[in-house]
């Protein structure tokens, strides 16, 4: 159903697609990263700076609210590496921005189509076999509920 708001053209990059654009981005930053400059060119950097991604992406974290936090610890260790890793996202997030999607994002852009377009309006919804959600998860639950006329979780007990 929601399909049809997304825009005509999708295209997604895969995990090398994504390695080789954090690879640029961090490459392009070098001289403005002030602990991970010198590993610039490093695939494992890259690797590491998408799996970070992703959980801040689960999490719902953005690149800004981490940069708030370097800002809170501007002269300790932690604060110098959140300023790195807030720098590379962001800059890695505009490089995605009307080229490419990625898969990690879906969940939030679905929930904000959804804001625009209720297409569970009146409709029964059903969740099987889930046993947590993640905040992202559950802002795109939220928008479903919204709208839906109904709608019933099976969760799953251990």
């Amino acid at each position: 159903m929601i399909e049809r708001y997304w825009p005509d053209r999708a295209d997604y990059l895969d995990e090398n697609g994504r390695l080789v654009l954090m690879v640029l981005t961090v490459r392009d930053l070098c001289d403005k990263l002030q602990l991970y400059g010198g590993a610039a060119g490093d695939p494992k950097l890259a690797a590491a700076l998408l799996q970070v991604r992703d959980e801040i992406k689960n999490a719902g974290i953005t690149p800004e609210q981490l940069a708030k936090c370097a800002a809170a610890h501007r002269s300790a260790m932690l604060g110098l590496k959140l300023q790195d890793v807030s720098l590379c996202l962001e800059v890695f997030d505009k490089r995605l921005e009307g080229s490419y999607f990625d898969h990690i994002d879906d969940a939030s852009r679905t929930a904000m189509l959804l804001e625009k377009h209720p297409v569970f309006a009146g409709q029964d919804v059903y969740f099987d076999a889930f046993s947590d959600f993640t905040p992202v998860q559950l802002q795109l639950i939220a928008r479903i509920m919204a709208g839906s006329e109904n709608t019933v979780f099976g969760l799953l007990y251990d």
